[in-house]
């Protein structure tokens, strides 16, 4: 992470100097400080809850991610699909929690 900043400020002094002037590239640095602290979290999840566990819970990222895309951005949704998306859901966290316990 230290690395990625490190390269991103040199471009930016010197290659491309109006990159730090776009809207854009600053909501972009709130997306890479969350990366960051995830992954440092990430980390310190691994000592201590062991590497099967901090692998696993937060790849249930998937399920607020579906449902914040169906309810925050409106996205449409047959009751087919909306039948099939909360079932495949359903089979990941199932497969979370036996993976975790097991």
């Amino acid at each position: 992470m230290l690395g990625i900043l490190l390269g991103a400020l040199i471009y930016g002094a010197f290659a491309d100097r109006h990159a730090f002037s776009q809207r854009t590239q600053y909501l972009n640095i709130l997306g890479g400080l969350a990366w960051g602290v995830a992954g440092f979290a990430y980390i310190f999840s691994a000592q201590v809850n062991g590497n099967t566990a901090a692998f696993i819970w937060p790849q249930l990222n998937v399920v607020i991610a579906t449902f914040g895309g169906i309810t925050i951005l409106h996205e449409h949704k047959s009751k087919r699909e909306l039948k099939y998306t909360i079932w495949r859901i359903v089979l990941i966290v199932a497969g979370s929690v036996a993976t975790s316990f097991a």
